[in-house]
């Protein structure tokens, strides 16, 4: 009954706000989210666990599971401890510190254990020092070389420590998470599952989407520093920012580890049921940000819990513009170049016309006499051969490729791109495009051992994606072909776009050789511009062969960054 309220009271306040159109959107998003049919959580069968109780690694760290309480429902609690005892991988302690709980059954239930079990490492306090203090206090009692951090309400899968331990022996793991989902109260009922992206900086800036399963190399604590409680609430989004940031390797276990519970006060039911955990994750992220960048400014995103970070323009950097197209005269390059509202007051740009349709010559020494843009005839090379030959005469510090069939809606479009590129360390930036009905024609490609597809392709531009993607700055494995930013820093490091492809394809081997030799490809949520025509997509079967064959030790039966069963309309190129 209180569940039906909240819904109706949603709508009430959606319609009030945002009108009945963005109601009707709301509406028809959420029945495309129905209609998926998200997979039931399946435990592992019994052999398996014994296949794994047998395992020995020839890495066996202690993992040291710590766990603040605070007046835990006693049954919560007991199930949450089951849950650890249970692990498949033996060589664990768990570390239990109980801050000033009023409730005796707290300390009944964990004395219970203690006597049963030799691996919980107990203490307690009659004071509760908050979140960040108590859980301080639970890592003082670890003597693990690596932690795992676990709500004391929440559930462990049996393998959650088995799976860890095979990541830091096949990858040297410092820094796990996994997916997750969520559990109803003590009904037994799994919903929302989350799964994660592989290891995402900018996906981290716009929203703490780690969360839980947690696994760090303890001596990382050393830099890290503890639990801050100055972001009580968002105490563990601040945490995970500075573990993320120095640790080596940060691995992404694709499978559900975590049962996170869902009580009526929890952030897990509802991020707005503990309004002051909002303004404290924004909080932590500036702090964050402002020591990275001083001029970068954290806004509340377009959902609970989401943020938006503000770059500024910093006018030293400069750009060249390499427009890809078809143009049959001088005046129809004129008419395009007008079309692209460059503003002549911003002087470190140069336009460079990229014609792949041969005309006359002396056509070409006219339109070359231009103070605003360059010519080039381009009609002998494919798009890798011309890309390559004119990055490598630029000076800019950074290079937007746009196809001619793209245009802008915004007057900036340009600039707001580059202060996006100073802003992030990804070396390929890309924003939302529309089509004509104002639906997306593109915002990130998936790329999987099964091919390529368009992920959001005509796709209602209000909608918000798979847990909000579609509204917040992200990675991605790869970006259309129509229109990127690619810094020249990035472009020396990662090498020219390979001149075996005869199409643009070739970008998105691009977007797979940076992401494979561990950069990252970064989409911005900016619809700054439209296509008339969307991109076909239609590379040569034979091109998408060689690229799938010559990255498939790269490619999974995955996309590394987007669950491709959550997808509203699949479209397989």
């Amino acid at each position: 009954m209180i569940n039906k309220f909240r819904v109706i009271m949603r709508a009430i306040h959606l319609v009030r706000d945002k009108g009945i159109k963005s109601f009707i959107n709301k509406a028809h998003e959420k029945w495309f989210q129905l209609s998926f049919s998200e997979p039931p959580f399946v435990p592992l069968a019994e052999q398996q666990l014994e296949e794994q109780k047998n395992r020995i690694f020839d890495i066996q760290p202690k993992i040291s599971i710590v766990v603040p309480v605070y007046n835990t429902n006693p049954l919560f609690l007991k199930q949450m401890v089951d849950s650890v005892l249970n692990q498949t991988y033996s060589n664990f302690e768990l570390c239990l510190f109980n801050g000033g709980s009023t409730k005796g059954d707290v300390e009944k239930v964990i004395n219970h254990f203690i006597s049963k079990s030799d691996k919980i490492v107990y203490a307690c306090s009659e004071t509760n020092y908050g979140i960040s203090e108590n859980t301080n206090r639970a890592l003082a009692l670890a003597t693990g070389e690596y932690i795992g951090l676990l709500d004391h309400d929440d559930l462990l899968t049996h393998d959650a420590l088995y799976e860890c331990v095979d990541a830091i022996n096949r990858h040297g793991a410092d820094v796990i998470y996994s997916d997750e989902d969520k559990i109803i109260g003590n009904t037994g009922k799994h919903i929302s599952v989350h799964k994660k992206p592989d290891w995402s900086p900018d996906t981290l800036l716009s929203y703490n989407y780690i969360c839980h399963f947690l696994v760090f190399k303890a001596s990382l604590l050393q830099s890290t520093g503890l639990f801050n409680s100055q972001f009580d609430g968002s105490q563990d989004y601040d945490f995970i920012l500075r573990l993320t940031e120095r640790a080596i390797c940060v691995h992404h276990i694709p499978k559900v580890l975590y049962h996170w519970r869902i009580s009526e006060n929890s952030t897990a039911a509802s991020y707005s049921a503990k309004s002051y955990a909002l303004q404290a994750g924004k909080n932590a992220l500036q702090n964050y940000v402002s020591n990275r960048n001083e001029s970068l400014t954290v806004n509340e995103g377009a959902f609970h819990g989401a943020f938006n970070i503000t770059p500024v323009l910093n006018e030293i950097q400069t750009a060249a513009l390499f427009c890809l197209g078809n143009w049959g005269s001088t005046q129809s390059i004129k008419e395009y170049y007008a079309s692209l509202n460059i503003s002549s007051e911003y002087r470190p740009f140069d336009v460079v016309i990229m014609n792949f349709t041969p005309f006359h010559k002396d056509a070409y020494s006219i339109a070359e006499q231009s103070s605003y843009y360059k010519v080039y005839d381009c009609s002998d090379k494919n798009v890798a051969e011309a890309l390559n030959g004119l990055l490598k005469k630029s000076n800019a510090d950074h290079a937007i490729v746009i196809n001619a069939d793209i245009h802008s809606l915004a007057d900036n479009w340009y600039k707001i791109l580059i202060a996006e590129a100073v802003s992030t360390e990804s070396a390929v930036i890309a924003p939302k495009v529309l089509n004509k009905k104002n639906k997306i024609s593109s915002y990130g490609l998936a790329v999987s051992q099964k091919g390529i597809i368009n992920l959001y392709h005509n796709i209602n531009s209000s909608f918000f994606g798979y847990f909000g993607r579609l509204k917040i700055a992200q990675n991605i494995t790869a970006i259309s072909p129509e229109l990127f930013l690619l810094k020249k820093d990035a472009y020396k490091y990662y090498g020219d776009f390979d001149e075996t492809y005869t199409t643009d394809l070739t970008i998105v081997d691009y977007c797979l050789r940076v992401n494979f030799l561990s950069g990252h490809v970064k989409l911005v949520n900016h619809e700054l511009l439209y296509t008339r025509q969307s991109h076909s997509y239609s590379w040569p079967k034979n091109e998408r062969e060689v690229m799938l064959e010559k990255y498939k030790d790269y490619l999974q039966d995955r996309d590394h960054y987007y669950p491709l069963d959550f997808l509203y309309k699949p479209e397989g190129l």
